[in-house]
């Protein structure tokens, strides 16, 4: 039976092919094994989704008086698979002889349940492989055959003969290999490539114990790498089989080369040509380090995952591919019994890779595979390089651990923190230091199991262009690890954090990792009372207050006064970092500042009136009768408000709804009418913005929240926001009534991060809004699809023809159109809208990026910021010239331009053409320009050009 439809990629919980075995439930699945009262408390994707660990849980457990199920025999010996080597005095060797007895005892009634246990297994358990490759070799062994014991054979009777029949068990280890080849078929065809990848890498393993023949694997290597030699490279999937072929040789290399050198060499030799070839695309885009340099620096780029690969590959076979120590080999260790004998290799088929897939969703693909940051947390001595062959084995499977326990938080840090069980004694440095008096051993490791787990978790965390999963993920896992074992944790956290923090600045970390680092800092620190050795960086006072490293001290406050109160996150800091100006926290708590409370402002007296007006739930008809009767409030009748009269009613109906978000949403709701009447031109909207901030000039979440709001009732427009947010730092200063938010404490916005962040909420919006009605589309062509296939039926009943589309559809009255045609046209026409303001929104914020980034010379006179001076990329290059490192506000804006360029890569290619005609054709390079100006249009114009060759 096929695996693409009948295997699932959840470790094959619950699937159609499970059930084919005589029908018996899978592990952890409903009314299957597992162990915790609710049933499903097992090692499966699907099976940590499901059940639980309650009473009842998974359909596995039931009340208290129910009695349990009894388990079959497929459940009991799929179970003793999964679990072995979970008992804490585990013998590799021993008891995995003494379960081989066991299973082949009762093969005859449980091998689907064996054989789906080593499919759960090898994909699900890679920390096991060694443990399982001996037992596949002990199930593979039968008792040996003789003339003599032939001919006695009528002597034995009763129960031994029975139980020697039922040990022999001379197919159970075939049965099992040929399920799993079969398996990794299934994988293949569904593009399951983390199943393909740990199926491959235990297939490998086979080979050096003498199960699987070197000519077939070599065979296997051969077929999925002549993805290599299609037109186009292979694509995604052609870095899929790179990565599984080199790993699967990191294992069988030694025997494979051994027995065919030139083969092996060619395999080695195919994987170099790709990846040394992928190295003509750019990967500016996703280098987590991107410094601007004076002219005649260069920077090394940060070697990517494949290029780590490629290191180790050279250092295995530069080691006469002899595998790494850190990889245990147990089956050495495993003597033939006497009175048996082993089995045939198996031949294991060549597989073909499937065909490129040009229209697949996101969430289809295998997200998590392989996809890791390279930043360097710890010493080589402590956390191997991932670009060693033992660093990359270490962190291929912590990260393959992190993946598959990604449902299971607390059981993933659970195993992460007994890795060392199930790798080789010398792989980490010893639990115990050597006592006094007792020889250092220079042989032994220095290596730390929990910085290389710190270090493969940030990593994940800090991945370009976006992380595997989502931060809070890779959050619970480190504070679960902490808790589980806080002194041997702890430290490591805290060096990983200082070293990042000595990457802000002139190293040029990336702003996008930045702000993550910030935001998971702030959640870690808040699980665990707050506290930080803050007075590590009172000497960083002395920065320039936009330098990145205030930044983050600033941002990671912010952040966690939003999950706690000012006043307690106040208290957390050393008194250098309270005072005033120390620019480390605000001076005031994120409260709204009302300025007409006061009795000496202008409009104090009607904006309190007001505010009575609104308070008693006055109607917008009489809302605006009153405010059209407000003395002087316009220059004649029937003329627009003031400016400072529209602000103090804006800010005063925020006042309205400041106690709480609800408060806020009925607010706007009930005077969402009166919004729109006063802000139905474009100044007025930048009225409203205005007001916004000075409103909330102390919180950046509640002006965060106000736009959001304000966005998805339609009282602003994205492009509003837009412009607002490239004006604000010039033209706000301008306004009488605008108090800057303390400069020197909030940075610009940009070194800040919470200009992207409104930004980013904006786009994400629009981009939102397309992709609903998208999904709104695909729902009403299936409802058309199904009525066109209804209708067609009833003609078919009928003795007609519907062969004739063209003459149907023609002949089609109104009545008998298919159902849903109107809703899909509106839906259509709703799509053509929303994605036409998406894409001008997009152009608008390339627009201004480029403007403002490079103020002299874009030539289009309707920017905002084509007058802005010199403020922009060469002034920051000339000062570096000058060896100056400052203007670290338009350094953090160009970085934001370059998460926005890589974030929104596929929105922004298909307006590639507008976006070189109306934006960097606009950019004039002359014989006056000179080399700095050049240099800084060449940095904007390289970001763009990076995101086209993606």
């Amino acid at each position: 039976m096929s695996y693409q439809n009948g295997f699932n990629q959840m470790m094959g919980f619950g699937n159609p092919y499970a059930q084919a075995f005589n029908g018996q439930p899978a592990f952890g699945s409903p009314g299957g094994g597992g162990y915790g009262r609710g049933g499903g408390r097992g090692r499966g994707r699907d099976d940590r989704r499901g059940g639980g660990r309650g009473r009842g849980g998974g359909g596995g457990g039931g009340g208290r008086d129910r009695p349990p199920i009894p388990e079959n025999s497929n459940a009991r010996m799929r179970k003793m698979v999964i679990k072995l080597g979970d008992d804490e005095n585990f013998e590799p060797v021993e008891d995995t002889h003494r379960l081989s007895r066991v299973l082949k005892r009762g093969w005859s009634e449980g091998s689907a349940g064996v054989c789906e246990g080593f499919r759960i297994s090898v994909t699900q358990q890679p920390h096991k492989h060694s443990y399982l490759v001996v037992l596949l070799l002990e199930l593979s062994r039968n008792i040996k055959s003789t003339q003599g014991a032939i001919d006695s054979e009528e002597a034995i009777t009763g129960e031994k003969r029975k139980a020697d029949d039922a040990e022999d068990g001379s197919e159970s280890g075939r049965e099992v290999l040929e399920d799993l080849s079969r398996a990794l078929r299934g994988w293949v065809e569904g593009r399951e490539w983390q199943n393909v990848r740990l199926g491959l890498q235990f297939f490998s393993s086979l080979v050096p114990a003498g199960l699987v023949t070197s000519s077939s694997l070599l065979g296997l290597y051969k077929s999925l790498l002549a993805v290599l030699e299609e037109v186009g490279g292979g694509g995604d999937r052609a870095e899929r089989a790179v990565r599984a072929v080199g790993e699967g040789l990191i294992r069988s290399g030694k025997v494979l080369y051994e027995a065919n050198p030139d083969d092996v060499e060619n395999l080695v030799s195919a994987i170099e040509g790709y990846i040394i070839g992928r190295r003509n695309e750019t990967k500016a885009l996703i280098d987590p380090f991107s410094p601007i340099l004076a002219s005649g620096q260069e920077t090394t780029p940060t070697p990517d995952t494949l290029d780590n690969f490629l290191s180790a590959l050279h250092a295995l076979r530069a080691n006469f591919f002899n595998p790494p120590e850190s990889l245990p080999r147990h089956w050495e260790s495993v003597v033939l019994s006497e009175g048996t004998i082993q089995a045939e290799p198996y031949d294991i088929a060549p597989i073909s890779m499937p065909p490129e897939m040009y229209a697949v969703d996101a969430h289809e693909l295998d997200k998590g595979e392989g996809l890791i940051g390279n930043i360097q947390l710890f010493a080589d001595e402590v956390v191997p390089s991932p670009d060693t062959l033992e660093g990359w084995v270490l962190r291929s499977l912590t990260l393959d651990l992190m993946n598959i326990y990604e449902v299971n938080r607390k059981e993933c840090a659970t195993l992460l923190l007994s890795l060392r069980k199930f790798l080789p004694s010398n792989t980490f440095k010893p639990l115990q230091p050597p006592a006094e008096g007792e020889e250092e051993n220079n042989d032994l490791s220095t290596w730390s199991p929990e910085s290389l787990v710190i270090s493969t978790l940030l990593n994940g965390l800090l991945t370009l262009p976006k992380s595997a999963y989502k931060s809070v993920y890779y959050a619970s896992v480190i504070t679960e690890l902490c808790k589980l074992s806080p002194n041997t944790v702890a430290p490591p956290v805290g060096r990983a954090v200082r070293k990042i923090f000595s990457y802000l600045g002139t190293d040029g970390l990336d702003v996008e990792i930045t702000r993550r680092v910030a935001e998971w800092f702030s959640v870690h620190l808040s699980n665990f009372g707050f506290q930080w050795m803050w007075k590590e960086w009172i000497p960083e006072l002395e920065l320039p207050a936009s330098h990145p490293k205030r930044a983050f001290m600033r941002r990671v406050t912010e952040l966690e006064v939003r999950l706690a109160y000012y006043d307690r996150i106040l208290d957390t800091l050393p008194e250098p970092m309270q005072a005033e100006g120390a620019g480390v926290i605000s001076s005031q708590p994120p409260e709204p500042v009302w300025a007409y409370e006061k009795p000496d402002h202008p409009l104090h007296n009607e904006a309190k009136e007001l505010l009575q007006l609104f308070r008693s739930k006055a109607t917008v008809s009489e809302i605006r009768l009153h405010i059209e009767s407000i003395a002087n409030s316009t220059s004649g009748p029937g003329e627009s408000l003031y400016p400072n009269y529209k602000k103090m009613i804006f800010e005063t109906l925020l006042h309205l709804g400041s106690r709480s978000f609800s408060h806020f949403l009925n607010a706007t709701e009930r005077y969402l009418d009166l919004l729109r009447y006063l802000t139905s031109d474009q100044e007025s909207r930048k009225n409203l913005l205005q007001s916004i901030w000075i409103y909330w000039k102390f919180s950046n979440q509640l002006k965060l929240i106000t736009l959001d709001k304000y966005l998805q009732y339609g009282i602003l427009e994205g492009s509003d926001i837009i412009n607002f947010l490239f004006l604000i730092e010039k033209k706000m200063e301008q306004e009488e009534d605008y108090d800057e938010i303390e400069i020197s404490l909030n940075g610009n916005g940009w070194t800040d991060e919470w200009k992207w962040e409104i930004l980013k909420m904006t786009l994400e919006k629009h981009i939102g809004r397309v992709q609903s009605i998208k999904n709104k589309l695909k729902f009403i062509e299936r409802e058309d699809e199904m009525a066109r296939a209804r209708r067609n039926a009833e003609i078919l009943e009928k003795g007609g023809d519907v062969g004739a589309d063209d003459d149907i559809e023609n002949d089609m009255t109104e009545e008998s159109r298919p159902e849903g045609s109107k809703a899909f046209n509106d839906a259509q026409t709703s799509l053509d809208i929303q994605a036409s303001r998406l894409e001008k929104l997009l152009i608008l914020t390339v627009k201004q990026f480029v403007s403002t980034l490079l103020p002299g010379s874009f030539a289009d006179e309707t920017s905002s910021n084509s007058s802005g001076g010199n403020q922009g990329l060469k002034s920051v290059l000339t000062l570096l010239e000058s060896g100056e490192e400052s203007l670290w506000s338009i350094r953090a804006k160009f970085g934001w331009y370059k998460e926005f360029v890589r974030l929104y890569s596929t929105q922004l290619i298909p307006l590639a053409e507008p976006i070189e005609s109306t934006i960097f054709s606009n950019l004039t390079i002359n014989e006056s320009t000179d080399d700095i100006e050049k240099r800084a249009i060449d940095l904007v114009k390289s970001v763009w050009n990076s995101c086209l060759e993606i």
